[in-house]
């Protein structure tokens, strides 16, 4: 009677060999789709990141640009040539009215 009784080790497999290795590939197509769609994800989102990087550089020089530019101005406002110059060109405007 104890010999009737089957345990895990004799049982046979349910599932065939090439069965088993058409459910592996279909997985490992799954896993490889899956995998793809993300790579396709991250490279738009780093081609995104990278543009939105480029013109925040361009924006910076730009900015640096128009903030060096307006320090020019007022050093050269307030340097004694400029303020000279804005003198002579006021007692030449009342001589020739």
């Amino acid at each position: 009677m104890a010999n009737d009784v089957k345990t895990a080790d004799d049982r046979k497999p349910s599932v065939s060999a090439s069965e088993l290795d058409r459910i592996n590939l279909v997985q490992a197509l799954r896993d490889f789709e899956v995998a793809n769609a993300r790579v396709i994800d991250l490279t738009a989102r780093l081609t995104e990141t990278h543009q939105l990087l480029i013109n925040t550089q361009n924006e910076l020089s730009s900015t640096r640009l128009q903030v060096s530019s307006q320090a020019e101005v007022v050093a050269v406002q307030n340097s004694r040539s400029y303020r000279l110059a804005r003198i002579m060109s006021k007692i030449a405007h009342r001589i020739l009215r």
